[in-house]
């Protein structure tokens, strides 16, 4: 049975010494850190590789899902302390030269990314609509338009324009809803140090879809601003059947880097 050193995060060499002031879990074993030339390692040795690289464990939710929330548990405290890049899940390094190799090779990388995130904080931004809702308000706003001409109508005439809108309302409001979404996102990441696109699949049999999934990038300190600002937001467009919905202050996940780390 062979060992390895799990990588949870990297960090600026000389914020080693404020690590000394946390207390970490050790699911994985003892967590401790080593310096890589200018580069801080934040690591737990694994005695047993096996279940690593084993395809049926990382296929158990039981097995995967503890560890990687312990994986992000090490890494949230490191980062209310220093600067950090945090690795994938279940990053692993055969000795401590390999991972010094590889830091050494992208310390110029690394040291950029630590100058953009340092003192900052990632939020999640997610936006969804009620299509069911969304469309009814698209027809009550056309037929308000059409008012004089409608009101003109017949009841049998009057129904089959309504029933015309409901079709049309069905493809025209997706278009229309992420223009606002657009729009809305603008408005609410105006002054985001930086803003980056995830994935968001729709949610099967819900009255709650999805417009737009975002990550973006603030200080740390701007947290109470954030959450005022999303809460704002949520009830301005709630009447239109738009959900606002955040979390954070997180540390940058979504911004790493592109490197040969994991």
């Amino acid at each position: 049975m062979s060992a390895a050193l799990y990588l949870y995060c990297l960090t600026p060499q000389p914020a080693l010494k404020d690590l000394y002031q946390c207390e970490f879990p050790n699911l994985l074993g003892p967590v401790h850190w080593e310096a890589c030339g200018e580069i801080g390692a934040v690591l737990s040795r694994i005695e047993n590789v096996e279940g690593w690289v084993s395809d049926d464990l990382f296929a158990d939710a039981d097995w995967a899902t503890h560890r990687a929330l312990h994986h992000a548990r090490v890494i949230e405290l490191v980062w209310s302390k220093v600067p950090v890049y945090p690795a994938q899940f279940g990053t692993l390094y055969g000795s401590l030269d390999s991972l010094k190799s590889v830091l050494v090779r992208e310390h110029a990388s690394l040291d950029r990314f630590f100058r953009a995130t340092a003192g900052m904080a990632e939020w999640d931004i997610k936006v969804f609509f009620n299509p069911s809702k969304a469309q009814d308000k698209w027809v009550q706003d056309h037929m308000n338009m059409e008012s004089d001409v409608i009101g003109c109508l017949s009841g049998g005439k009057r129904y089959l324009v309504e029933q015309r809108l409901r079709r049309d309302a069905k493809y025209s409001v997706v278009s229309d809803y992420k223009t606002l979404c657009v729009r809305i996102l603008e408005e609410l990441t105006h002054d985001a140090a930086g803003v980056c696109g995830r994935a968001l699949p729709p949610l099967e049999d819900s009255d709650k879809q999805p417009l737009g999934h975002w990550a973006a990038l603030w200080p740390a300190t701007f947290s109470s601003e954030i959450d005022e600002r999303m809460g704002e937001a949520r009830a301005a467009h709630r009447p239109l059947g738009i959900d606002v919905q955040w979390s954070g202050p997180w540390p940058p996940y979504s911004f790493r880097s592109m490197l040969t780390l994991d």
